[in-house]
């Protein structure tokens, strides 16, 4: 009984024309090898999965080969069978994950003086050649810059920025980049058509996305997929690549966007029970706010997003419970977090802690955090004004006959005077036997004798008259009359930047006219102009105010 051969390993490249998504590498190694042009040391870099390996096996076999047709290996004469199955042992695979030291680089170093047994070259492939230490990589510069002219060197590396900018000088460097969607898709369908597999197409593009830009991760799940045997569709695909487990990534974002620390807390609690890690727990959580982050930004964000398509009707209707500022903030906030987790072990604190500032935003102070929490706001004002019923809930009047009393034009209207039939309040009969200014005497005694030194006696008037969006910048000003001139003394420069503001000072002054009786000019001067410097923040902060207030009017 012949043993299973996992589909990756069946379906490996064998020669160059056989290679898929790496059109440019392919087409000049095969170039050098029928030109006979080869170097003596190559550099593969690239993602995992994208034919790294693949390519410096082909390579070995087609510069070694007895019948090379037209730069590709004929993988039937005794070199390449050998090769092959590895009994030619002049072409060596060397793993630095576990060969890093140096005394590994000195046995190649030795090994490399004698001639090819039965090849043409002597081939070394070092797969992640990344992991040799510093030591290593010095003890292989010389060999590696002037070898023998019968060694051949083939480097590859998931990670180039380790590299030695010494080692890259050395030798030919070849970026594999990673395999387009559709390529893969391609292959798939190309794979199970030939294996006697039902593969259908809406599942082997849903494979392809799961693989991201990896070929071989790409067969390798194909592989589970058809263990059991039956046609792959989109549902099996989702449960063998652990889709069908995303649920809590939508719990825990929707409680987010509302504020419930205990629903959050409570669905991390739950997979972290399951024995989920922190780290990847917060990794996922991490590209799902990506995902929400760029459908709300991008107009086509599909092939940009990481989570599958069947998530996209989710996305969309979480992406409008989030603002734009929200989202940078919380994928800001969990990269931190990410990095904390690395340099402690109470992970699953640095991920609460995390999960509790995105909860109540409240808690933080950083400027990010404080447009963030701005952003919050003006999306929830928008959609209470969306949601509220055009109408005033007001009583209608009742008809007593009598003409409705007027009010004289240009004066604002204050508080409603009380029923013939009802006696006044206390603080209303206490007001009336003062000689009370214009404008004051529908104040309460609290009210009326809040003025302070310098400040005109129908300011009080004014404040009560104002909208509370103006009049809440007003509490801390100082305020001075000289004749008709009134001057606001703001303090900070952000509250003087809201009061210019040409619809703030209009009501302004409308509201002082009526309160004073006759008109006045209003001017918004600082005592010490400059002594508080201008943040951006503010400046940012005072925009947004700007908006919702010129929403509001």
């Amino acid at each position: 009984m012949s043993s299973y051969q996992a589909l990756y390993r069946r379906w490996r490249p064998r020669t160059f024309s056989e290679m898929v998504g790496q059109d440019a590498v392919r087409r000049v190694l095969r170039q050098q090898v029928q030109d006979g042009q080869i170097s003596h040391a190559y550099l593969f870099c690239g993602t995992r999965g994208t034919g790294k390996t693949s390519a410096a096996k082909i390579l070995a076999k087609a510069v070694n080969c007895l019948n090379p047709q037209q730069g590709n290996p004929c993988n039937a004469c005794a070199l390449c069978t050998g090769i092959e199955d590895g009994s030619v042992l002049d072409v060596v695979e060397i793993d630095a994950a576990s060969n890093n030291g140096v005394d590994s680089v000195r046995e190649i170093r030795e090994e490399v003086l004698y001639t090819p047994a039965v090849a043409r070259y002597r081939v070394y492939i070092i797969d992640e050649v990344h992991m040799l230490t510093g030591g290593a990589f010095n003890a292989l510069l010389k060999t590696l810059e002037e070898p023998p002219p019968h060694v051949i060197f083939v480097l590859a590396t998931t990670e180039l920025h380790k590299i030695p900018a010494t080692i890259l000088s050395r030798c030919q460097c070849f970026l594999f980049a990673r395999i387009p969607q559709e390529v893969i898709a391609g292959r798939l369908m190309e794979v199970a058509r030939d294996s006697g597999i039902a593969l259908a197409q809406e599942a082997a593009e849903l494979i392809a996305r799961l693989a991201d830009g990896a070929l071989r991760d790409a067969l390798s799940i194909l592989d589970q997929c058809a263990v059991g045997g039956g046609r792959i569709d989109v549902p099996l695909v989702e449960q063998v690549g652990g889709l069908t487990g995303r649920g809590y990534l939508f719990e825990v974002s929707q409680a987010l966007a509302a504020r419930q620390l205990q629903e959050v807390l409570r669905a991390t609690g739950h997979m972290l029970a399951q024995s989920k890690d922190p780290s990847v727990l917060t990794g996922e959580l991490l590209t799902h706010l990506r995902d929400l982050l760029i459908y709300k930004l991008v107009e086509d964000p599909g092939e940009l997003l990481s989570a599958p398509p069947s998530e996209f009707g989710q996305l969309a209707a979480l992406a409008g419970r989030w603002g734009a500022a929200e989202l940078l903030q919380a994928v800001r906030t969990l990269t931190a977090a990410l990095d904390a987790m690395a340099r402690t072990p109470q992970k699953k604190i640095v991920l609460e802690l995390a999960l509790l500032e995105l909860a109540s935003p409240a808690l933080s102070n950083e400027p990010a955090a404080l447009l963030a929490r701005i952003e919050g706001l003006e999306r929830r004002l928008a959609e209470i004004k969306t949601a509220a019923v055009p109408m005033q809930a007001v009583s209608p009047p009742v008809e007593t006959g009598e003409p409705a009393p007027q009010t004289p034009a240009g004066q604002a209207e204050l508080a409603p005077a009380p029923a013939q039939d009802e006696a006044p309040p206390p603080w209303e009969v206490e007001a009336s036997a003062q000689q009370a200014p214009p404008g004051c005497a529908d104040l309460p005694p609290e009210k009326a004798s809040a003025k302070r030194e310098g400040e005109p006696a129908f300011w009080q008037a004014v404040l009560s008259a104002l909208d509370p969006s103006i009049s809440g910048f007003l509490t801390g000003v100082r305020v001075s009359l000289s004749g008709d001139v009134l001057t606001l003394d703001p303090g900070s420069p952000f509250v003087q930047r809201v009061l210019s503001k040409q619809s703030v000072l209009a009501e302004l002054t409308e509201k002082v006219c009526a309160a004073a009786g006759r008109a006045h000019r209003i001017r918004i001067e600082r005592s010490a102009p400059g002594a508080a410097p201008e943040n951006p923040l503010f400046e940012r902060l005072a925009d947004r105010i700007d908006r919702l207030q010129q929403e509001d009017e």
